[in-house]
């Protein structure tokens, strides 16, 4: 579990995500809008974590149509109604979900494996747009190898940056275990679906919440951060 340091005076925020959820993609676009309007002094040091939506996906990914119909059997229109809302929601930030054009549920596990990769060279902000746009606008495969390297290369543009990121995502154990621990970490906490922040490992708000609301939330975790130091000053 990562811990983190008590004389820091920003908010720690970490988000738990999978790419395979819509939600996350516009609970990403609806944090950029709450943080364009915070000044640079009062933005939080933002950490993506990864969640699987469903761990039970094959490493092959399955055919979508068969995966909705046998998970979601008894709820389908539920579930196309909320597509159509989700595509009204997407217009408003930008986002053109086109959930006829996926035609595979992917296993995420090597997705995230390429975000953790991606951090480590600085590039996890591209990368992440680049991800949820190519699954949820275009359709791509993100459980493909091949896909994958293809996503990242669009999204960084250097070619020997965006093969160290793959190359370091598919071989790397460290990156394998760092996001088995963001998995572990989120079950120890009690997140049960995403996507879900959390500041200072103290303050959680689940669901795509609009950008007033993570503002708020923001805003009262920076008091309290602000409050615990102003305490342990007293203290010393």
């Amino acid at each position: 579990m990562t811990t983190f340091d008590e004389t820091d005076t920003r908010v720690q925020l970490e988000v738990w995500s999978d790419i395979a959820c819509p939600w996350c993609y516009v609970g990403r676009r609806n944090l950029a809008v709450a943080l364009a309007d915070l000044d640079e002094r009062e933005r939080p040091d933002v950490t993506w974590r990864a969640f699987l939506l469903d761990p039970n996906v094959p490493e092959e990914g399955v055919d979508n149509d068969t995966y909705f119909a046998e998970r979601f059997a008894d709820r389908l229109p539920q579930i196309r109604e909320g597509q159509e809302r989700l595509q009204l929601l997407g217009e408003e930030l930008g986002i053109e979900f086109r959930f006829d054009r996926q035609r595979i549920r992917p296993n995420t596990l090597r997705a995230h494996r390429v975000i953790a990769a991606a951090k480590r060279h600085d590039a996890v902000e591209p990368v992440l747009d680049e991800l949820f746009s190519a699954y949820f606008e275009r359709g791509v495969d993100i459980g493909d190898e091949a896909r994958l390297r293809e996503v990242v290369l669009d999204a960084v543009t250097d070619p020997e940056l965006a093969a160290r990121i793959s190359d370091d995502a598919e071989h790397d154990a460290s990156l394998e275990a760092q996001v088995a621990d963001d998995i572990a970490t989120a079950q120890g906490l009690g997140i049960s679906g995403v996507p879900c922040f959390v500041a200072d490992r103290a303050m959680a708000v689940p669901g795509a919440v609009p950008p007033d609301g993570l503002a708020k939330f923001l805003a009262e975790a920076a008091a309290r951060l602000e409050h615990d130091h102003e305490g342990h000053d007293e203290e010393v």
